[in-house]
């Protein structure tokens, strides 16, 4: 056994004298501040739900350009709300080629219910049912919904409905 350190490793990524010796790559930036971003979404999730006493309430909300694929889309929203004992106060949906946050009625009818204290959150089947591609957006909806006490929580894409209604 010796008394010497291992030597440092040293990583691109890491800061020297100077500040950093390279800027971490773009892609790998979002994709780590994705994964941030979705962390702190559930873990919002899991501290309204704590903190709630009584019904959770929740509004569905989805993105879709056909009236089918809209039924599908907050029928499987719906089949998850209520596996989870939650109450359903509304659906919205909108079309995904809508400009944000003009063009989306859907999304300011959800987020009035919520405002309202009519919902407790909103339940998408994804991320992506919010058209929401950009992260400093979707921080920007996790933040506005945390500040009212409430939550954005998605469908788990592992989840399938049981029972006679799940069957497809």
């Amino acid at each position: 056994m010796s008394d010497r350190a291992a030597p440092a490793l040293i990583s691109p990524y890491a800061p020297d004298e100077w500040g950093w010796l390279w800027d971490e790559p773009p892609s790998r930036s979002r994709a780590v501040r994705s994964v941030q971003l979705g962390a702190r979404q559930r873990e919002q999730l899991a501290g309204v739900l704590a903190r709630r006493r009584g019904p959770v309430k929740v509004v569905l909300y989805t993105m879709a350009s056909s009236e089918s694929a809209i039924s599908d889309r907050l029928e499987h929203a719906r089949a998850y709300a209520l596996s989870q004992g939650w109450q359903i106060a509304g659906a919205f949906s909108d079309d995904p080629d809508a400009e944000a946050p003009e063009g989306m009625p859907g999304w300011a009818k959800a987020s009035s219910a919520v405002t309202r204290g009519f919902a407790n959150g909103i339940l998408t089947l994804d991320r992506s049912s919010l058209s929401i591609t950009d992260d400093d957006v979707y921080e920007t909806v996790l933040d506005w919904l945390n500040q009212r006490g409430s939550f954005l929580a998605h469908v788990p894409s592992e989840w399938r409905p049981s029972g006679p209604r799940g069957v497809r």
